[in-house]
């Protein structure tokens, strides 16, 4: 399949948008190691590529993060488990199938997933050496958040990603019934 991809401030946006997940999975499975979730637990069902609920045991363990923070991943979660920045959407017998995604602005989450990053980290400077892109160099490091996301926030905030991921699912839904595909990005 043929990538797709959008500029943001000079990086291109399904590589970026990889990468943020990945780096989101990543630090979010650092605070669960050290804090005494074993390697099995993270590999396995119980967690997998799932970005929420890793952020649920890590608010759970008591980290602490901004309803930003917290949105950020929520917002990156469904893409990351369908693998839709690598791939792309899925397609049959060479026919796209037309519908909604849900896309993210990747400059804001880049940001919070930075702050995020930070958060865990203990000391970010240490990681904003080298190769970090320029705007992020040189920006302060996170301050613990004014007001931390509790689970009750979360699962308010978690609420309406599932109302957001349900309208997509509707559309969807209707884009099929109505056998809407493409091919080459054609309608029939």
């Amino acid at each position: 399949m043929g990538q797709f991809s959008m500029e943001i401030s000079g990086h291109t946006g399904s590589v970026l948008s990889g990468n943020q997940q990945m780096a989101t999975e990543l630090t979010l499975k650092a605070y669960l190691t050290d804090h005494g979730i074993p390697d099995s637990q993270l590999q396995g069902n119980k967690f997998g590529h799932n970005l929420r609920k890793c952020l649920r045991k890590c608010i759970e363990l008591g980290l602490e993060l901004s309803q930003k923070q917290a949105i950020a991943v929520l917002a990156v979660n469904p893409s990351h488990q369908k693998h839709f920045s690598r791939y792309g959407p899925k397609s049959q017998d060479g026919m796209l199938a037309l519908g909604a995604y849900q896309l993210f602005d990747t400059s804001s989450v880049l940001e919070q997933i930075a702050n995020l990053i930070d958060r865990v980290s203990g000391d970010p400077t240490v990681l904003r050496r080298g190769k970090s892109p320029d705007f992020l160099r040189g920006t302060p490091s996170a301050l613990p958040p004014l007001f931390p996301v509790s689970l009750q926030k979360l699962r308010e905030l978690e609420a309406e990603a599932d109302r957001r991921a349900n309208e997509i699912a509707r559309i969807n839904a209707e884009f099929k019934r109505k056998g809407l595909v493409s091919k080459n990005g054609l309608t029939p």
